[in-house]
């Protein structure tokens, strides 16, 4: 079975290029600096005015999936692309193109009838450039080309894994067995937790009365809910280390942790009895003193700062 550095599937497009000055524009009714599609009849007038008044400048095989693959086969990486050409001469030209490109493909001698998809570019001498497409056979997909499969996704699967199905990849070449498909996995994120390989990370928020003097929390896992225990004088930022309340890897080992940030949650919508309550807090615990270490020690800190400048 062959390998390739990149499989590819696309529209097949031969790109007519041509140098115009900015009057063509409205002399042919088109805005300029867009690319759109166009009716095939309408694109073989603007091909035919063009070239009337100005030589072809380029012809080239196109397509963003195919220009992608040409890039990778300037480097010696090996490709196969997947498209539809028709059996007319801008699809002779397209198969040339792949082949003088060493890019394999799944297209036979015996091709569609039909036209092969074209795209028309003008570029100005300002550079800027406006193409008009058809993109020929290409937009057309038969049912029986389609099929919708379900996937199995593996527990412990992470960003980018791969996930292959035997058998379901594009025709082989000269009639060979079909390939592979592979489903890259692209996780959403959680409103909870944020995975960071086998470990899982949430923020717990608690209120400064549990901060401060302690309590028991229900905390979600992918288990179920397990008690945590907040002791006391907890400050906000504090991380709670759940062992084996993580994830397993697809590849095996054992699980990672669930990482608890506790961010301590300033109440809003006071009532007057509620702020003189704590105002009367305050005052108790300036008169007391090392409550607050941290604010204590940053103030003593601003304090030696200030002194220091002034020495």
């Amino acid at each position: 079975m062959n390998h390739y550095d990149v499989y590819g599937i696309g529209n097949a497009l031969v790109d007519k290029e041509f140098e115009v000055e900015d009057s063509f524009f409205a002399e042919a009714g088109i805005e300029k600096g867009f690319m759109t599609l166009i009716e095939e009849d309408k694109q073989q007038q603007l091909l035919d005015l063009l070239a009337s008044r100005y030589p072809l400048k380029k012809q080239a095989g196109g397509g963003s999936a195919a220009n992608s693959l040409y890039a990778l086969s300037q480097f010696g990486g090996k490709a196969f692309y997947s498209c539809k050409v028709a059996n007319d001469e801008p699809g002779d030209f397209y198969m040339a193109e792949l082949g003088d490109h060493n890019i394999e493909t799944n297209l036979l001698p015996q091709r569609e009838t039909g036209t092969t998809g074209r795209c028309v570019v003008m570029v100005t001498p300002d550079a800027e450039r406006t193409m008009l497409t058809h993109l020929g056979i290409s937009q057309y997909v038969s049912e029986q080309e389609q099929k919708t499969l379900s996937v199995k996704v593996p527990a412990g699967v992470d960003e980018g894994d791969r996930i292959r199905l035997t058998g379901e990849g594009q025709a082989g070449v000269n009639g060979g067995p079909p390939g592979d498909l592979y489903v890259q996995v692209h996780m959403r994120a959680h409103k909870l937790f944020v995975r960071d390989g086998r470990d899982l990370h949430c923020e717990i928020p608690i209120s400064f009365v549990d901060a401060a003097l302690g309590g028991e929390l229900e905390v979600p896992t992918l288990d179920g809910r397990v008690k945590l225990k907040i002791p006391a004088e907890t400050q906000t930022g504090k991380l709670f280390r759940l062992r084996g309340k993580g994830v397993t890897s697809v590849r095996g080992g054992p699980a990672g942790d669930l990482l608890c940030r506790v961010v301590v949650e300033t109440p809003v919508k006071l009532t007057r009895r509620q702020k003189e309550i704590l105002q009367e807090f305050q005052k108790i615990g300036e008169s007391e003193g090392q409550q607050s270490p941290k604010m204590t020690s940053w103030f003593d800190g601003v304090k030696k700062f200030v002194d220091d400048l002034r020495a």
